[in-house]
């Protein structure tokens, strides 16, 4: 397990937080997670986000979430994407939701989507993502949401 403290989590470089391991980033704490820096945020790579756990996630501070570029979103699995709190998705950018694909679309809980604003489904623009809602996503749409 990595020790490290929140100062130090803090100081690691871009390059070091991308030289991270699977292991050593499914070991990080929740404090550890929270003491993330915006820039470090961006700094991991494609191939390591899915290996933060569904518990890492839900950890997450809600700008912290803003911070994951387009392409790291793209790489949510569909546990992550449901581990999103009713803090966190709607702190989801108009940019972000415009790149998840049909399966991460479909992949939010029936509860999820009453979390979304009307700004961020309007976000939901490629006919395969509109298309993607499952009849029980549907279901949950407020009425101003649509």
């Amino acid at each position: 397990m990595l020790v490290f403290t929140k100062n130090q989590i803090q100081a690691l470089t871009n390059e070091q937080i991308q030289a991270l391991t699977s292991e050593q980033i499914k070991e990080l704490s929740a404090e550890q997670i929270q003491a993330l820096t915006n820039q470090q945020i961006t700094a991991f790579t494609k191939i390591q986000i899915p290996t933060f756990t569904t518990k890492q996630i839900k950890n997450l501070w809600w700008y912290q979430i803003q911070s994951f570029t387009e392409k790291q979103i793209q790489a949510f699995t569909k546990n992550q994407i449901q581990a999103l709190t009713n803090e966190q998705i709607p702190a989801l950018t108009s940019e972000q939701i415009q790149t998840l694909t049909l399966l991460q679309t479909q992949s939010f809980l029936p509860l999820q989507i009453t979390w979304f604003t009307e700004k961020q489904i309007a976000a939901f623009f490629w006919p395969y993502q509109i298309q993607g809602f499952t009849e029980e996503q549907i279901k949950n749409f407020w009425p101003q949401q649509c």
